[in-house]
């Protein structure tokens, strides 16, 4: 039945070959779950992309990064023998071109082997500890993380409450309709305005929820008739979302992902890349009005 309700739209993207036209403005940036720092080949690769898309866009896209203090990046750091320095020798020379957030993977690391966190073992003074060390090390990295992205997207209320006071003013980690990766939502459906609407992210009262919608990793013809669906909501009004991808993606997608930007960057006027602490100054003065 839902793929009966997509046919309609597929067609008609198919047969005209654009997207549908709006008068609002669609805000859109790239939100990248960075992991894997301690892995050259994915940093080079994640380097390269923002420094291109900061030189086109003259904008900077949003990296959410998981520290040398998770227990799975720090089990994988020292497998490979990579040192916390590197790491953050190569997040400085990120932040020149990029906007750096906050990307939490928290573990039960009570046993032999490490276990996601979720509903199920949730362990709030775990996560409180965790969330704390690595976000004072992004501090002493020069950065103040104020955007916060879940790790297999898991969130809950409590989580919440520990961003907000941990200064975090931005979370990207909803998506309407959708589970967490152990089929779990935090919010129910009703609860989640459609895609492209801000929202504050209960129970906070000062956390902005920018929806992630897709990874653009397929041809522009493709992401574009994939996005065209996204864009009906409220022709006249603005619109804010991301992309979010995985440092890993931009290695393996590459050509993909950059022609991507390339092609919505030709739409200035009607598409505007955008950093996240951009969107919500954006957003705010909106809502004043």
């Amino acid at each position: 039945m839902i793929m009966l309700k997509k046919i309609p739209k597929a067609v008609w993207y198919l047969a005209k070959g654009d997207l549908p036209g709006r008068t609002g403005v669609s805000y859109v940036n790239f939100c990248v779950h960075t992991e894997m720092l301690y892995d050259e080949k994915t940093y080079l690769h994640l380097l390269k992309f923002s420094r291109n898309f900061n030189a086109l866009t003259g904008n900077r896209t949003t990296l959410c990064v998981t520290t040398p203090l998770s227990p799975c990046v720090k089990k994988e750091m020292k497998r490979l023998g990579v040192h916390e320095k590197s790491v953050a020798e190569r997040l400085s020379e990120l932040k020149k071109t990029s906007e750096i957030g906050y990307h939490g993977h928290f573990y039960d690391d009570t046993g032999v082997d490490l276990k996601e966190m979720s509903a199920e073992n949730f362990d709030e003074r775990a996560v409180r500890n965790q969330m704390a060390s690595e976000i004072k090390w992004l501090t002493a990295c020069g950065v103040t993380p104020k955007i916060y992205t879940a790790g297999w997207w898991f969130l809950n209320s409590r989580i919440v409450r520990m961003l907000e006071t941990f200064g975090i003013e931005m979370d990207s980690s909803v998506r309407k309709g959708k589970s967490d990766f152990f089929g779990g939502r935090y919010l129910g459906e009703d609860e989640v305005p459609p895609y492209g609407k801000p929202f504050i992210l209960p129970p906070s009262s000062n956390i902005l929820e920018i929806q992630s919608i897709f990874g653009p990793v397929m041809p522009p013809f493709f992401m574009k008739a994939h996005l065209s669906g996204y864009l009906e909501i409220d022709r006249e009004k603005d619109i804010f979302f991301v992309f979010p991808l995985h440092d890993w993606d931009i290695t393996r997608y590459g050509g993909s992902i950059n022609a991507n930007v390339s092609a919505l960057d030709k739409l200035k006027g009607r598409f505007e890349w955008m950093d996240m602490t951009g969107m919500r100054n954006v957003w705010l003065k909106k809502e004043k009005v």
